[in-house]
């Protein structure tokens, strides 16, 4: 009778923790839930120039490139913390972008993509995410640091 008492509890325990985990899971923003047309944005000028301008502005906004294949049209960032300050104390996110260019034309395509990792004590390395209205703007922030770039 205590054995099945002791299994109940611990299925509760386990069912709300799932529960709990879910609710944070979908709270965060990730690329899926942003539509493409505000990640995605397409400048007036060469593909050669646009992907100098994305590797600029990426490089100045402090992440360093990961992979960079212009023929492709790829480019993957490292990990960056927003704060230097200790993010495992200040709970900050460590923010990765992706960018897939596309030629069309005398036109070129941009689509970014960021991953998000939280950075705390108690969630060390494990994927979150920004709010989506943060992720938003952060995308729009870049697409238009990037447009200035050209």
């Amino acid at each position: 009778m205590l054995f099945n008492y002791l299994v109940m509890n611990k299925m509760k325990v386990s069912l709300s923790i799932f529960l709990l985990s879910l609710l944070m899971f979908i709270s965060c923003a990730n690329s899926k839930s942003i539509s493409t047309d505000i990640r995605t944005k397409t400048f007036d000028a060469g593909y050669n120039e646009t992907f100098n301008a994305v590797v600029k502005t990426l490089s100045k906004e402090g992440y360093k490139l990961d992979f960079s294949d212009q023929k492709s049209g790829v480019i993957d960032t490292d990990y960056r913390t927003a704060s230097k300050i200790l993010p495992s104390f200040t709970k900050d996110e460590r923010i990765k972008i992706n960018a897939i260019l596309n030629e069309e034309g005398k036109r070129t395509q941009v689509q970014l993509t960021i991953n998000t990792q939280n950075m705390s004590t108690t969630n060390e390395g494990k994927s979150g995410g920004l709010t989506k209205e943060k992720a938003i703007s952060y995308y729009k922030n870049l697409l238009m640091k990037i447009g200035k770039q050209l």
